[in-house]
C-alpha cells in the first residue's frame, strides 16, 4: 500500500475511533504464530463500522484481507500488503436457520459444532 494511502486510512480511522494498528505482526494474530506485518489491521467493532472500512477502502483503492480469529490461517513472511479488516469476538454470533448453521466469522469452531449439536443438525 502506498504511504499517502495508509497516512489517509489511519487518520480516518483515528477520526471515527475504529481501532487499528499500523505496521501490525500478523503472528500475533493466526493461531500459528507465523508470518510478517500486514501495513495496516483495523479491528471494527460494529457493522456499521465494517461497511464504513470497506467503502474508505474502496475510495482509497487500499486491497483488503478479512481475518476472522485467524484459525488455520497461515500468513507469509513478507507480510500482507494493505488493510486486513479482523474480525474478532464482537462477531461470533451463530444462528440455527432451519438445517443450516449460520455464523459470523468470529465465531469459535467449538461454538459451531455444540450449536449444531444442540439442533440435532449433526
Amino acid at each position: 500500500m502506498k504511504k499517502e494511502q495508509l497516512q489517509t486510512l489511519i487518520k480516518w480511522a483515528e477520526q471515527q475511533g475504529i481501532p487499528y494498528l499500523a505496521n501490525a505482526p500478523m503472528r500475533e494474530y493466526t493461531t500459528f504464530r507465523v508470518g510478517g506485518p500486514a501495513d495496516l489491521l483495523i479491528s471494527p467493532k460494529s457493522a456499521e463500522q465494517i461497511r464504513a472500512v470497506l467503502q474508505m477502502c474502496r475510495q482509497e483503492g487500499a486491497p483488503v484481507t478479512l481475518l476472522g480469529n485467524g484459525s488455520n490461517v497461515l500468513v507469509r513472511d513478507g507480510g500482507i500488503r494493505g488493510v486486513v479488516l479482523r474480525l474478532g469476538s464482537e462477531f461470533s454470533q451463530i444462528q440455527i436457520e432451519g438445517n443450516m448453521v449460520v455464523a459470523q466469522a468470529g465465531a469459535k469452531l467449538a461454538a459451531v459444532v455444540n450449536a449444531a449439536l444442540g439442533a440435532g443438525l449433526v
